[in-house]
Protein backbone atom coordinates (compact mmCIF):
# COMPACT_ATOMS: atom_id res chain seq x y z
CA UNK A 1 0.00 0.00 0.00
CA UNK A 2 1.73 2.98 -1.58
CA UNK A 3 -0.30 4.74 -3.78
CA UNK A 4 -2.73 7.07 -1.60
CA UNK A 5 -5.42 9.14 -2.76
CA UNK A 6 -6.72 12.15 -1.21
CA UNK A 7 -10.38 13.56 -1.37
CA UNK A 8 -12.15 16.10 0.22
CA UNK A 9 -13.75 14.31 3.33
CA UNK A 10 -17.39 13.60 3.15
CA UNK A 11 -20.15 12.98 5.67
CA UNK A 12 -19.91 9.58 4.91
CA UNK A 13 -15.93 9.61 5.54
CA UNK A 14 -15.98 11.57 8.19
CA UNK A 15 -18.51 8.65 10.01
CA UNK A 16 -16.31 5.72 9.13
CA UNK A 17 -13.03 7.69 10.65
CA UNK A 18 -14.86 9.36 13.63
CA UNK A 19 -16.26 5.17 14.38
CA UNK A 20 -12.18 3.80 14.55
CA UNK A 21 -11.36 2.81 18.08
CA UNK A 22 -7.55 2.76 19.06
CA UNK A 23 -6.49 0.66 21.97
CA UNK A 24 -4.05 1.25 24.89
CA UNK A 25 -2.27 4.10 25.29
CA UNK A 26 -3.56 5.51 21.55
CA UNK A 27 -7.24 5.81 23.27
CA UNK A 28 -6.65 9.08 23.36
CA UNK A 29 -7.10 9.55 19.45
CA UNK A 30 -10.58 8.25 19.76
CA UNK A 31 -13.43 10.27 19.17
CA UNK A 32 -15.35 11.07 22.09
CA UNK A 33 -16.61 14.66 21.55
CA UNK A 34 -20.36 15.63 20.53
CA UNK A 35 -20.30 13.58 17.15
CA UNK A 36 -22.70 16.34 15.63
CA UNK A 37 -19.83 19.19 16.80
CA UNK A 38 -17.09 17.18 15.36
CA UNK A 39 -19.05 16.38 12.16
CA UNK A 40 -19.45 19.71 11.17
CA UNK A 41 -15.45 20.24 12.53
CA UNK A 42 -14.66 17.74 9.72
CA UNK A 43 -16.58 18.98 6.89
CA UNK A 44 -15.48 22.87 7.58
CA UNK A 45 -13.80 23.81 4.24
CA UNK A 46 -12.04 26.83 6.29
CA UNK A 47 -9.70 24.57 8.32
CA UNK A 48 -10.06 21.02 5.99
CA UNK A 49 -9.95 17.50 6.56
CA UNK A 50 -9.41 14.92 3.69
CA UNK A 51 -9.81 11.39 3.57
CA UNK A 52 -7.57 9.31 2.20
CA UNK A 53 -7.49 5.94 0.33
CA UNK A 54 -5.69 2.67 -0.37
CA UNK A 55 -5.88 1.45 -3.93
CA UNK A 56 -8.89 -0.72 -3.47
CA UNK A 57 -10.28 2.66 -2.57
CA UNK A 58 -10.99 1.61 1.17
CA UNK A 59 -10.35 4.82 3.39
CA UNK A 60 -7.21 3.97 5.53
CA UNK A 61 -7.07 7.61 7.01
CA UNK A 62 -7.09 10.96 7.52
CA UNK A 63 -5.25 14.51 6.69
CA UNK A 64 -6.48 17.78 8.37
CA UNK A 65 -5.24 21.20 8.31
CA UNK A 66 -5.28 24.50 10.01
CA UNK A 67 -6.53 24.82 13.16
CA UNK A 68 -8.69 21.24 13.03
CA UNK A 69 -5.36 20.01 13.14
CA UNK A 70 -4.38 21.81 17.12
CA UNK A 71 -4.55 20.25 20.06
CA UNK A 72 -6.15 23.13 21.37
CA UNK A 73 -9.46 24.62 20.52
CA UNK A 74 -9.62 27.54 18.36
CA UNK A 75 -12.48 30.18 18.48
CA UNK A 76 -12.55 30.09 14.26
CA UNK A 77 -11.59 27.79 11.66
CA UNK A 78 -8.14 28.93 9.37
CA UNK A 79 -5.70 27.26 7.43
CA UNK A 80 -3.05 29.83 7.93
CA UNK A 81 -1.80 31.23 11.30
CA UNK A 82 -0.52 34.39 11.04
CA UNK A 83 3.51 33.66 9.95
CA UNK A 84 1.47 31.76 7.02
CA UNK A 85 2.24 28.01 8.83
CA UNK A 86 0.00 25.66 8.10
CA UNK A 87 -0.92 22.58 10.51
CA UNK A 88 -1.05 19.32 9.62
CA UNK A 89 -2.61 16.37 11.28
CA UNK A 90 -2.44 12.82 10.06
CA UNK A 91 -4.61 9.71 11.36
CA UNK A 92 -4.75 6.54 10.08
CA UNK A 93 -6.79 3.17 10.13
CA UNK A 94 -6.00 1.47 14.01
CA UNK A 95 -5.23 -2.16 12.00
CA UNK A 96 -2.88 -0.62 9.57
CA UNK A 97 -0.75 1.19 12.76
CA UNK A 98 2.97 -0.74 13.04
CA UNK A 99 2.83 -2.03 9.82
CA UNK A 100 5.40 -0.01 7.95
CA UNK A 101 2.69 2.44 6.22
CA UNK A 102 3.40 5.60 8.26
CA UNK A 103 6.43 7.13 6.08
CA UNK A 104 4.58 6.88 3.01
CA UNK A 105 1.24 7.80 4.62
CA UNK A 106 2.98 10.73 6.12
CA UNK A 107 4.65 11.91 3.13
CA UNK A 108 1.72 11.86 1.03
CA UNK A 109 0.16 14.16 3.59
CA UNK A 110 2.77 16.44 2.97
CA UNK A 111 3.03 16.21 -0.58
CA UNK A 112 -0.94 17.21 -0.57
CA UNK A 113 0.20 20.62 1.53
CA UNK A 114 2.48 20.95 -1.19
CA UNK A 115 0.49 21.34 -3.82
CA UNK A 116 -2.86 21.76 -2.21
CA UNK A 117 -1.52 25.04 -0.77
CA UNK A 118 0.97 27.72 -0.80
CA UNK A 119 3.32 26.45 1.87
CA UNK A 120 6.52 27.30 3.23
CA UNK A 121 6.44 25.53 6.48
CA UNK A 122 4.28 23.42 8.21
CA UNK A 123 4.24 22.14 11.78
CA UNK A 124 2.45 19.50 13.63
CA UNK A 125 1.70 18.49 17.41
CA UNK A 126 2.31 14.74 18.71
CA UNK A 127 1.57 13.49 21.70
CA UNK A 128 5.39 13.14 23.59
CA UNK A 129 4.70 9.60 24.02
CA UNK A 130 3.92 8.54 20.81
CA UNK A 131 7.33 7.99 20.24
CA UNK A 132 6.24 5.71 16.90
CA UNK A 133 4.43 8.69 15.52
CA UNK A 134 7.54 10.91 15.98
CA UNK A 135 9.95 8.34 14.32
CA UNK A 136 7.89 8.32 11.54
CA UNK A 137 7.81 12.18 11.23
CA UNK A 138 11.33 12.57 11.21
CA UNK A 139 11.86 9.98 8.92
CA UNK A 140 9.42 12.30 6.43
CA UNK A 141 11.45 15.63 7.30
CA UNK A 142 9.77 17.20 10.20
CA UNK A 143 12.44 18.29 13.13
CA UNK A 144 11.63 18.53 16.70
CA UNK A 145 11.49 22.51 18.08
CA UNK A 146 9.32 22.03 21.63
CA UNK A 147 7.40 20.22 24.34
CA UNK A 148 5.01 21.94 26.06
CA UNK A 149 2.23 20.39 28.44
CA UNK A 150 -1.26 21.05 26.84
CA UNK A 151 -3.92 20.92 30.36
CA UNK A 152 -7.16 22.63 29.21
CA UNK A 153 -8.15 19.87 26.94
CA UNK A 154 -9.65 16.94 27.82
CA UNK A 155 -7.02 13.96 28.07
CA UNK A 156 -3.73 16.32 29.23
CA UNK A 157 -0.41 15.60 28.02
CA UNK A 158 2.76 16.75 26.88
CA UNK A 159 3.30 17.86 23.14
CA UNK A 160 6.05 17.69 20.84
CA UNK A 161 5.93 20.42 17.93
CA UNK A 162 7.06 19.30 14.97
CA UNK A 163 8.00 21.61 11.78
CA UNK A 164 9.06 20.58 8.61
CA UNK A 165 10.36 23.40 5.64
CA UNK A 166 10.87 23.73 2.15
Amino acid sequence: MENFTVRPMNRENALIVQSWRYEGPYAVYNWTEDSKAALCEMLNQHSPYYSVHDEQEEIVGFFCFGTSAQPWISKSASLKDCDGIIDIGLGMRPNLIGRGYGLSFASTGVSFAQTSFSIETLRLFVRSFNTRARHVYAQAGFMPIKIFLLSNIEHPDKFLEMRWHL
